[in-house]
């Protein structure tokens, strides 16, 4: 889960690359919501579900792409993603924030925050499965 803010201009984003830990079939969703998924990370309250279907994850050093929506994040607001993989033995990948230099980063017009990685999908009372301080690896187009 992690949130971008667009800072120069209007942004349209079109694909999301990520990394998985392996390579797997899985059905793999992709939900977004205006502003930060902070206090939402375990309730599906606003999240809208952009992608939802059945992909083979490439191995974990390779990217795969997610592609066939349309978000558009205007000047200056935030808008956040979760990423979410089925299955029990097949994650997406996140780096740790102690593993970097910085808790954000930019990308021209794109600011990219700390995110949480998530082991699960909307489970109330479920924190136990949060881990937060996360950069996710991988790129938005």
């Amino acid at each position: 889960m992690f949130s971008v803010t667009a800072q120069e201009r209007d942004v349209s984003i079109t694909s999301i690359n990520f990394h998985a830990s392996q390579s797997a079939g899985v059905q793999v969703q992709l939900y977004t919501r205006r502003g930060s998924f902070e206090g939402f990370e375990l309730s599906d309250n606003g999240w809208n579900l952009l992608f939802d279907d059945q992909i083979i994850t490439n191995p974990r050093s390779d990217p795969n792409v997610l592609d066939g929506f349309y978000v558009i994040v205007p000047s200056g607001e935030t808008q956040s993603f979760f990423l979410y993989i089925e299955g029990e033995s097949i994650r997406v990948m996140y780096e740790p924030l102690a593993n970097i230099q910085q808790a954000s980063f930019s990308n021209g017009p794109l600011r990219f925050d700390q995110g949480i990685g998530k082991m699960s999908k909307f489970v109330a009372g479920d924190e136990s499965l949060l881990y937060p301080g996360r950069i996710m690896q991988g790129r938005i187009t």
